[in-house]
């Protein structure tokens, strides 16, 4: 069914799968999905992993508007890249697309999604690693877009050596953290002058 709404709007001209263009099929006809998310990447034959990224990320952002969604992500099958890439690509892009650049907001433009299947041939452990992989990327990207999007007076080097503590003892790996006057013996003067953008360095 997919196939043929797909066939049917490229007859029309309403979707020419050129690279990131995303239109949606609202209430498409013979399928189980209320909605439907096309995301253009050019040649699927030749497309290569940012422009695909890129591409599943503009989608995905246009289902993560409303709360409580449940999506389903489906590649062409003209796409060459093997199945264990594309799981980690398309875990990554669920994780990492409802982050709101504008955390200050009073309400939240995006959300996480309630749940996703990543639909590619019968699952391997491979495929099942590549998940988690695509998971933890997704989250290192929600992680350090949160640290950049906070203000100076939210993160400065205390707070942020707290955050990096944290995350170290989480997932037991050694830190060593460098105060002020070894960051001065070790000429690290640009982090220095950074670290002076806020009130509280």
């Amino acid at each position: 069914a997919c196939h043929s709404v797909v066939s049917a709007m490229r007859g029309r001209g309403d979707f020419e799968g050129t690279a990131s263009e995303v239109v949606t099929v609202f209430q498409a006809t013979g399928l189980v999905a209320t909605n439907l998310v096309l995301a253009g990447v050019g040649d699927p034959g030749t497309v290569d992993l940012r422009q695909l990224r890129q591409s599943l990320l503009s989608a995905l952002r246009q289902c993560c508007k409303s709360e409580e969604q449940t999506i389903a992500i489906a590649f062409d099958d003209a796409i060459e890249i093997e199945a264990r890439v594309l799981a980690e690509l398309a875990a990554d892009c669920i994780t990492c697309a409802p982050v709101d650049a504008d955390i200050y907001k009073a309400k939240n433009s995006r959300h996480p999604f309630s749940s996703a299947t990543i639909c590619l041939p019968p699952s391997t452990s491979e495929i099942e690693t590549a998940i988690e992989t695509g998971v933890i990327l997704g989250e290192s990207c929600w992680l350090v877009k949160d640290l950049v999007n906070r203000t100076a007076d939210d993160i400065y080097p205390e707070t942020f050596a707290n955050e990096a503590r944290a995350l170290a003892t989480e997932h037991r790996i050694e830190i060593t953290v460098l105060d002020e006057e070894q960051l001065r013996q070790e000429r690290m003067g640009a982090m220095l002058a950074v670290a002076r953008g806020s009130r509280k360095a």
